[in-house]
């Protein structure tokens, strides 16, 4: 079953003390995405890694939890979501001001599009129906909001405008996992709510635009800040 963005019906139970804990790292300790013109926090990376330069993905280093991330972080994703993941993938943690927004993107390469490209989100504070996928007849957000993990398909463009009267936190796992086939995983599909379903001839007739440039994606790494 292909779908842009289901509610897994997971609850992050414990996300008003993840969100206390959040606010209270300093500015200094994010650092900023280019591309999707948002704030980004490492949780969990390659070697625990916090810098932008050694948290990016690599074949090389096993991936584990940084610093930053707190007990509640921790134990939903051991416990709640690794277990049915066919991999382990790098997390992060978004933060975005009220009334600003993340930039359309595309969480794939020009290579991968066309491959399942799923990825892990849930909202700590702020509200899931902010999200929008790009069509060629308008935007489309989800149907409802909650703090349940929730799955989309990076490769369909997408964004965010922040309509929280605070800034908003979202948690996202992603690559290397991208939605690869376990029986536990496909039952968790079958019962989740809230799908939203494009068909691949409602894709903005400009859609390659969203795509991240390579050179500027390698340039973006080549700082530690």
């Amino acid at each position: 079953m292909e779908f842009q963005y289901a509610n897994l019906n997971i609850r992050f139970r414990n996300y008003q003390n993840s969100v206390e804990y959040y606010k209270s790292i300093d500015n200094a300790d994010w650092f900023w995405d280019s591309y999707r013109t948002v704030l980004m926090l490492p949780l969990y990376t390659p070697g625990g890694a916090t810098s932008k330069k050694d948290s990016q993905n690599t074949k090389h280093v096993a991936l584990g939890w940084t610093k930053y991330a707190d007990d509640d972080t921790v134990d939903f994703f051991e416990n709640q979501v690794f277990p049915w993941l066919d991999k382990k993938g790098r997390i992060i943690l978004l933060k975005t001001p009220p009334d600003e927004s993340l930039s359309p993107h595309i969480d794939c390469s020009k290579d991968a599009f066309g491959t399942r490209q799923h990825k892990l989100r849930v909202v700590l504070q702020g509200t899931v129906d902010s999200l929008m996928f790009l069509t060629k007849e308008g935007a489309i957000s989800p149907p409802a909001d909650h703090r349940n993990l929730f799955v989309i398909d990076g490769s369909w463009p997408h964004y965010m405008t922040n309509n929280f009267n605070d800034w908003k936190y979202t948690i996202c796992l992603g690559a290397p996992w991208t939605g690869g086939y376990t029986e536990a995983y496909e039952n968790i599909i079958k019962n989740a709510t809230d799908f939203v379903t494009l068909d691949s001839s409602m894709l903005p007739s400009n859609y390659e635009d969203y795509f991240e440039d390579p050179e500027e994606r390698k340039k973006k790494f080549e700082t530690y800040d």
